[in-house]
């Protein structure tokens, strides 16, 4: 006990420092934790903190579990579906051969092909997660990527738990792991509300209610002899329940934090000093997971029909070895399964691509800009026309982005009969656009290309409906003498953005105040004007629950 103490105490206190150091040069967290990890393992022994990573490792997959939700699988796009089954049988195909020609044997082989070819949800959607929260192109085909992957994960990790993988054995886990998902999925849709409903608004008892579901279902999972990350994966679903799963994610906050500390650094302290085996066996796995697998990810979005740009940032994301590919490699070690060098491989493998994964989000954009220059990331073929305007526009409007505040927008421009175009890189949405016969410009706003077809330079206006600052710094720095009307979340960037030659700022808690004041005042002064604002009001969101946002 007094090791363990010890060990944690060191944990936290080399994390806590290597923190300050990355916050003060504005450095990723993540680097920060294997660092620490790396440091403290001349002091920690690394078998000892096996056992304290699986649990982290299984509290973490709950996370993911209370944030699973089976709609959300069933409406996963086909471009995720598709790029997935491209990048994980060419991935898999080419990291398995390369094991067979090294010599490896057919388990080690798995072993290898898996740590090459899964992405980190942990790590890849934490680096993306303001681009999914604003909803942004790329964000989102991570986001379904990922998803996709971690059900694939759980499913490698029920099989590969087995000892003797024998048909039997393999057939009764995957029966087991079925049966534990069937019934946490059931738990979701029939009891958990329920269950929730005693606890009576106290998010103490919901808190206490969900690690109970976590250590029932994990103990079923040592019950049949199933990874603890199954049962961990099962509880996750069972009390992902909106909007009670909101409620436990929020308060399970800080809990997740600790976890992720221990997770990283415990990494960082399994990192030894590689032979000239595990070496070899290392550099294959880099290459693998942070060339060859983002590349092909590129290729298949761009195939789909999406600019260049949106590929790359999605490829990019998932350039690290995943968190379950670590799991199922410290589970063989554990059984005597897998041998040194590659359980040595794959731990530092890990160390580095989670760690250049966190830098090249950081710079994603000069590394784009970086290959453009080299002409590698162009479509052979255009799936999608660049535009639809036909001829060269004058004294028109230029619309960037086209969801629900877009369509308003355009909606507007509609009634006062002007004349206007549509910037826009999402193909559905440029569907939509060539079903409405609206004027567009397929392309990302942060391309030049883009803006050559849009003709700025004989605008009157431009509105960015992005709430980015690429996006809006790009559309400063736009030569031409419309007016221009960009949006930003924080007032201090509006104040900025007005600063640097914008003309307006949408800020969203602005205009809803100024929305709410004219309405207390027509409730107050004109007659009728009740009638006709629920009339609005109802208007407004039936639009918005049959749009595709809704």
């Amino acid at each position: 006990m007094a090791e363990l103490i010890t060990s944690l105490t060191l944990i936290f206190v080399a994390s806590a420092a290597m923190l300050v150091i990355a916050n003060r040069f504005s450095q990723p967290a993540i680097p920060a934790y294997l660092t620490a990890g790396i440091l403290i393992s001349f002091y920690v022994g690394g078998e000892e903190l096996l056992g304290l990573a699986q649990i982290g490792i299984a509290f973490l997959i709950f996370i993911f579990g209370l944030k699973f939700d089976p709609e959300k699988l069933m409406a996963v796009g086909r471009e995720a579906l598709s790029v997935n089954l491209v990048q994980i049988l060419l991935v898999g195909a080419v990291s398995f051969s390369f094991a067979q020609i090294i010599d490896l044997n057919i388990l080690q082989s798995i072993y290898f092909s898996t740590a090459a070819t899964l992405s980190s949800s942990l790590v890849g959607l934490e680096l993306v997660s303001e681009e999914v929260d604003k909803n942004l192109i790329h964000g989102r085909l991570a986001e379904s990527i990922h998803l996709i992957q971690d059900i694939l994960a759980v499913g490698l990790v029920v099989v590969l738990s087995s000892t003797q993988f024998t048909y039997s054995e393999v057939g009764a886990n995957i029966a087991v792991a079925t049966g534990m998902i069937i019934t946490a999925l059931l738990v979701r849709k029939i009891l958990f509300d329920k269950i929730a409903a005693l606890a009576d608004g106290s998010t103490e008892l919901l808190m206490l209610t969900g690690i109970s579901f976590l250590t029932g279902f994990i103990a079923l999972s040592e019950y049949f002899g199933l990874s603890i990350v199954v049962g961990a994966f099962a509880a996750g679903i069972a009390v992902a329940r909106f909007p009670h799963n909101l409620e436990l994610l929020d308060t399970m906050g800080s809990l997740k934090d600790f976890f992720s500390a221990i997770f990283f650094v415990t990494i960082g302290v399994l990192v030894t000093f590689p032979d000239p085996a595990t070496l070899f066996l290392t550099l294959g796995l880099i290459v693998l997971t942070v060339v060859t697998k983002p590349a092909l990810i590129v290729i298949s979005v761009i195939h789909q029909g999406y600019d260049p740009r949106t590929s790359f940032l999605t490829g990019v994301s998932l350039d690290q070895t995943s968190e379950f590919a670590l799991i199922i490699a410290i589970q063989a070690w554990i059984a005597g399964l897998i041998i040194e060098p590659l359980f040595q491989a794959i731990i530092l493998a890990a160390t580095v691509t989670m760690t250049t994964s966190a830098y090249t989000k950081v710079y994603e954009h000069q590394l784009y800009g970086l290959l453009e220059g080299f002409n590698v990331l162009e479509p052979e073929k255009q799936v999608l026309p660049k535009n639809n305007i036909g001829s060269e526009l004058e004294n028109h409007v230029i619309l960037i982005g086209y969801d629900i505040q877009g369509k308003r927008i355009a909606e507007q421009l509609n009634e006062m009969d002007a004349r206007f175009i549509v910037m826009e890189n999402n193909p559905e949405k440029i569907s939509e656009l060539r079903k409405k016969d609206e004027k567009f410009v397929y392309g990302n706003v942060l391309e030049k290309d883009t803006w050559r077809h849009a003709h700025p330079e004989n605008a009157k206006v431009i509105v960015s409906t992005a709430p980015f600052k690429q996006v809006s710094d790009q559309v400063l720095s736009v030569e031409t003498d419309a007016g221009k009307i960009l949006r930003a979340d924080e007032v201090d960037d509006a104040e900025n953005l007005l600063h640097r030659g914008a003309d307006y700022v949408i800020v969203p808690e602005i205009l809803s105040a100024e929305l709410v004041r004219e309405h207390i005042l027509g409730l107050e002064s004109e007659e009728g004007y009740r009638e006709e604002l629920r009339r609005r009001s109802l208007l407004e969101v039936r639009r918005y629950l049959e749009s595709e946002e809704g």
